[in-house]
């Protein structure tokens, strides 16, 4: 406790006379109040695009969007990429804020693709090489652990393998649900 309180002085002493340090200040997403975030939410949407920072030969804005349809979340980010980096949005805060906007309970499974060029992808075939089941590969991606730290204990993933180039991956899918009976760890492979 004694450290928390350290830490809790610190914090206020970094704050002028006129600011108020309270936990909503804390914990308020900088995105919300950034011009540079364009944020669209409706009952079926939440997107975040990053229209300062940009990445690629097309010069892309970086991007969080999900929809969710029939309590499934799909999920699509590019919040990295190569060495450049969003310095606006912030994967796990959106994560979060995703899920109170489609309303936790409601959601009952988290679903995402991951390509060649996503971290999910590289992490997930880096665990598969070193020894690790598919269904520990996926908990060990990014999204996986953002699926844990929510409750998200099971998955089901679906590999797919390009057979003209040695079974190379092509793509990955993990859905995490909450419940046993939706996700019993399986695993499918599908040639393309």
């Amino acid at each position: 406790m004694k450290f928390f309180g350290i830490i809790l002085f610190f914090l206020a002493s970094q704050f002028t006379e006129a600011q108020t340090l309270t936990c909503a200040n804390l914990l308020k997403p900088s995105y919300l109040e950034n011009p540079s975030v364009k944020l669209n939410k409706n009952s079926l949407e939440f997107h975040a695009v990053d229209h300062q920072n940009r990445f690629g030969d097309v010069n892309e804005p970086f991007f969080f969007k999900s929809y969710i349809d029939e309590g499934s979340v799909y999920i699509d980010s590019i919040l990295r990429y190569e060495e450049k980096r969003s310095t606006n949005l912030s994967g796990h805060i959106l994560f979060r804020d995703m899920l109170a906007h489609f309303n936790t309970d409601k959601v009952k499974k988290i679903s995402g693709q991951w390509f060649s060029y996503s971290d999910n992808f590289t992490v997930f075939k880096q665990a598969v090489s070193k020894g690790f089941s598919p269904i520990e590969a996926a908990f060990m991606t990014w999204t996986g652990q953002q699926a844990l730290i929510h409750g998200f204990n099971y998955v089901s993933v679906t590999i797919r393998l390009d057979e003209s180039e040695g079974q190379s991956y092509t793509s990955i899918e993990a859905e995490f649900s909450k419940n046993k009976e939706d996700q019993s760890g399986n695993l499918k492979i599908a040639f393309e």
